[in-house]
């Protein structure tokens, strides 16, 4: 056998010698004449911008940052909601060498202002809807509004130009939190070959063509929008339909109207157009996570099915759309990426068909994350050999089809959005110690959400109190501390918890029991109705 080359370092990857702003300019200077974005706000006009304009437009934005004095390395946090302004302000920072820290805005004002403590942000750009929280709890740092921000509409022409950076794949590009099982969201910094990856993986995984209209209104602060969605487009040439939000009324006449072609549609957005007329469409594909043939039956058009985390950045499994895909499956493994699934007690691959740990890996900085911003989490995240353990469970069946198992008992996926019930134990116990002994969070099935939180609670002794007055001390108790979607719906009391061996909460009895009052209420709700 020959000896080992040791050039990790070394190593050819398809993003050598490439960035973000390559693309960018790539594209402009390629398609600058054809639709990148069209804005279709809720209210107003829309607006439609050409790749030429939009780089130009970021071009200038980078400029004023730079003259702001933001050097390569900074850090600047982005809050806002879905626009074309926030675009402009993301390629902006990367144009620049400075990295975006994209935070969600249904958090508090104190989980925003701890996430940019902990990322070390030099300044902040938001909108006006949120710009006084960022003012009363991000401080100390220069601030932007992007309704006030010259670049974004003005012409840009013979505006001056940023200067060009030493081309660096591995530089960072942005840093996203994700709530996993952990108390604390994990912040995800992903390179600029990450996102180029991205684009590439994702517009190759949907055969997407210059011809495709890529309809976006989940946010932009999440890998789904910017990675999945933004970055495909650009690498395809494609165009991007942009909302500010989702909307089930106008959803069929937008997608009519801009002959698009291509959606992201989770369960809640499938639910809210599934009563309405289904009219003559566009579109050839909408990514739903698993195969759903109920769904391509009723509204004519092919379900792409794939699993993807933040810290894998595009699709790390994906259906071929010239094969079919079993029912409720999630596609096989994607290329550049090798999983294992396997036994949590063994650390042996499971079965075939029996549910285990599932694990990624890829080379990191291109298809997976570059690093976690506080490194303990790469400590136990990472095993000695680069499998990073995903919190999920999945089996694999005949030919390679993977299915995706139960959720980690830690993890609720609410809305699309991820939350920790860790986070949210501790944060009630901690806003409510005369009144909670103890508290357990588990998901509960919402018709709309798919999955909310809902609280278990043993009363501390000499506590009266029923679970109507604990459900209102709670959401009262946590509305300052925790985004919407994390707080506890309901709270239902118990005389003890639980547990299995080691007094560890024994959260799928817990589970069970969720889903039987769910399914008592919703009874009632009917009858009452």
């Amino acid at each position: 056998m020959l000896p080992a080359l040791d050039l990790d370092r070394e190593r050819v990857n398809p993003f050598t010698g490439k960035d973000l702003g390559w693309l960018l300019r790539l594209r402009a200077a390629t398609h600058g004449d054809r639709t990148f974005l069209i804005w279709a706000p809720h209210e107003g006009a829309e607006q439609e911008w050409s790749l030429a304009r939009f780089a130009a437009v970021a071009e200038a934005a980078a400029s004023e940052l730079d003259h702001r004095g933001v050097r390569p390395g900074d850090r600047v946090l982005v809050h806002a909601g879905n626009s074309p302004h926030y675009l402009v302000a993301w390629w902006a920072c990367v144009l620049i060498g400075a990295t975006s820290i994209t935070t969600n805005t249904r958090l508090t004002g104190p989980e925003v202002a701890d996430q940019a403590d902990r990322a070390e942000v030099c300044g902040v750009i938001t909108d006006r809807e949120h710009v006084d929280l960022c003012t009363e709890h991000v401080r100390g740092r220069w601030q932007l509004v992007l309704e006030d921000w010259a670049p974004a509409d003005r012409d840009p022409v013979g505006t001056e130009r940023a200067p060009r950076l030493p081309v660096e794949p591995m530089r960072e590009a942005v840093v996203q939190f994700t709530s996993g099982t952990t108390s604390r969201p994990k912040g995800v910094v992903l390179s600029h070959a990450n996102l180029l990856w991205g684009g590439q993986c994702s517009a190759q995984n949907l055969a997407m063509t210059s011809d495709d209209r890529y309809l976006v209104f989940l946010p932009l602060f999440h890998i789904n929008a910017i990675s999945w969605c933004m970055m495909a487009v650009l690498w395809a040439g494609a165009s991007m339909v942009l909302q500010p939000r989702f909307s089930a009324s106008r959803f069929w006449e937008l997608s009519l109207r801009h002959h698009c072609t291509l959606a992201q549609m989770i369960p809640f957005c499938v639910k809210a157009i599934g009563d309405q007329p289904i009219p003559e469409h566009h579109y050839r594909v909408w990514t739903t996570g698993a195969r759903l043939h109920g769904i391509e039956q009723r509204f004519g058009v092919t379900t792409f099915c794939t699993w993807g985390m933040t810290e894998t950045v595009t699709h790390a499994t994906r259906s071929d759309l010239g094969l079919d895909s079993p029912e409720l499956s999630i596609g096989m493994v994607s290329p550049g990426y090798e999983l294992a699934i396997v036994d949590p007690e063994t650390g042996r691959p499971s079965a075939p068909g029996v549910n285990g740990d599932l694990h990624v890996r890829g080379e990191r900085g291109v298809q997976l994350l570059l690093r976690y911003l506080d490194r303990e989490h790469d400590e136990v995240s990472f095993t000695e050999d680069g499998w990073l353990r995903t919190g999920d469970t999945a089996r694999v069946g005949e030919q390679g089809w993977l299915w995706f198992g139960d959720r980690n008992a830690d993890q609720i996926k609410c809305g699309g959005e991820n939350v920790s019930a860790r986070q949210v134990e501790e944060t009630v116990l901690k806003a409510l110690p005369e009144f909670i002994w103890q508290a357990a969070v588990v998901a509960q099935p919402h018709p709309m959400l798919g999955e909310v939180p809902v609280l278990f609670a043993v009363l501390c002794p000499a506590v009266v109190a029923d679970a109507e007055e604990m459900t209102r001390r709670v959401d009262e108790a946590v509305t300052a501390t925790l985004a919407d979607f994390k707080r506890p719906r309901r709270v239902y009391l118990t005389d003890e918890l639980p547990s299995l061996t080691l007094g560890k909460v024994a959260k799928s009895v817990l589970r069970q029991r969720a889903n039987a009052l769910a399914e008592e209420e919703s009874r009632a709700a009917g009858a009452a109705g």
